[in-house]
């Protein structure tokens, strides 16, 4: 089937229902979700940070929140997450980019987070992205049991 034929059959079996996707890699099956008014293609992580940030209620626990996308459009629940992390005294750090054109390795987490090595990190997303986190994490010097992780997949 081709891409398109592909998402016809996905939308016609999900007629009715609300689903929160990953599509990280399917820039063509995207954007034929866009040109349907209703369906919204997002990151997967996305759902699993908003609960924990709503679970934060210390605020001196400061978080510091990065959202990687390959286009800002993909970023759902922006503002939502932005306000959550603006309530708890924290940063919010979008990384827009293809993955070929944004490395999420060891230089870029430390710039955006000086202090990673205190902290607990959260990592959510598809695997290759979660093993490719917590690896560098690691050699940033985060403890193994400060870092959580969970892999999600379609």
């Amino acid at each position: 089937f081709s891409t398109k034929e592909s998402a016809e059959k996905l939308m016609a079996m999900m007629q009715g229902y609300t689903v929160d996707m990953a599509l990280r890699d399917a820039q063509a099956f995207a954007d034929y979700l866009d040109s349907v008014p209703q369906k919204k293609p997002g990151g997967i992580g996305i759902t699993a940070l908003r609960a924990l940030l709503e679970d934060v209620t210390d605020k001196r626990s400061q978080p510091v929140v990065i959202v990687r996308a390959s286009r800002a459009a993909d970023v759902i629940f922006k503002d939502e997450i932005a306000q959550l992390v603006k309530n708890r005294h924290g940063r919010f750090h979008e990384v827009i980019g293809s993955r070929s054109e944004v490395v999420f390795d060891e230089e870029t987490i430390s710039e955006l987070v000086a202090d990673i090595a205190v902290r607990d990190v959260f990592v959510c997303g598809p695997e290759g992205f979660v093993t490719s986190v917590a690896r560098s994490l690691l050699r940033l010097r985060v403890p193994h049991e400060a870092i959580h992780h969970e892999v999600f997949s379609l």
